[in-house]
């Protein structure tokens, strides 16, 4: 039987068949890295089995099935970034509780970031930069990432280059403990830097460049005792700089042009 299927970098042109579903006891398959248009076919969202998929740089367009999820509770890994895939991220996502990467980025997904996230308690790389994702209508703060909170083993953390349009929420000092890089730039984040940010002491590199944030840089940065890299440009926050940063004894680079 058939555990694996590895045929990525292979210059793979044309769309993948439906009967790839055939294969009931596949562990992994991986795509990635080539030419392959159309959609995705529905049959490999019902291989139970499936632990890994990699569809990855390719030219796979169309939308994921409301009902992604229901049937891939063993799925730990799923690469699906430098894709043209559009239309919502499916809320049933929540029921891979197995999951531990996710990479979406470099699609076209639009809409909301479905709360239920915060379900997968095992995730630890979470990629959704340079999409069309937007906050909650009539909420102010972006409110996935409360609820991404839950997610206790997150190391990594990508919302890049999406149109939120929100506040930062003062909870996102609840963020994972593990967590080690944290990517918020050209989101259009609004507002203050919350204190609650200098609750993040593993995190190494936070960037949040090109953003409307205003105000000052808040003391609390002075908790954020692991930082290596820290990205403000392109913002509007007042120009004085806290001698608390100058306490983060491992920072090694930093781009503060405050004032865009």
């Amino acid at each position: 039987m058939l555990l694996y299927l590895g045929l990525d970098y292979n210059n793979l042109h044309g769309s993948i068949p439906d009967e790839i579903g055939n294969l009931k006891n596949l562990e992994e398959l991986n795509l990635g890295a080539n030419n392959l248009i159309g959609t995705i076919p529905s049959s490999i969202f019902n291989i139970f089995s499936l632990q890994a998929l990699e569809l990855g740089f390719n030219s796979l367009s169309g939308t994921l099935p409301s009902s992604f999820g229901l049937q891939l509770s063993n799925l730990g890994a799923l690469y699906l970034s430098g894709n043209k895939l559009s239309g919502s991220i499916p809320s049933y996502l929540s029921n891979c509780s197995q999951l531990t990467i996710l990479e979406l980025s470099h699609n076209q997904f639009i809409g909301p970031v479905p709360v239920g996230l915060g379900h997968l308690e095992n995730l630890q790389l979470l990629n959704l930069g340079v999409n069309q994702l937007e906050s909650e209508p009539e909420i102010l703060e972006l409110s996935f990432l409360i609820d991404l909170t839950r997610c206790r083993s997150l190391e990594m953390l990508n919302i890049r280059e999406n149109p939120f349009s929100s506040l930062l929420p003062d909870s996102v000092g609840n963020l994972s403990r593990s967590l080690r890089v944290f990517f918020a730039d050209s989101c259009n984040i609004k507002g203050l830097i919350p204190k609650g940010i200098g609750s993040l002491r593993k995190l190494n590199m936070l960037v949040l460049s090109d953003n409307n944030l205003s105000g000052p840089i808040p003391s609390t940065i002075k908790g954020m005792k692991s930082l290596q890299r820290l990205y403000l440009d392109g913002n509007q926050l007042e120009q004085r700089i806290p001698i608390d940063i100058c306490l983060l004894a491992n920072l090694g680079e930093m781009n503060a042009a405050l004032c865009g």
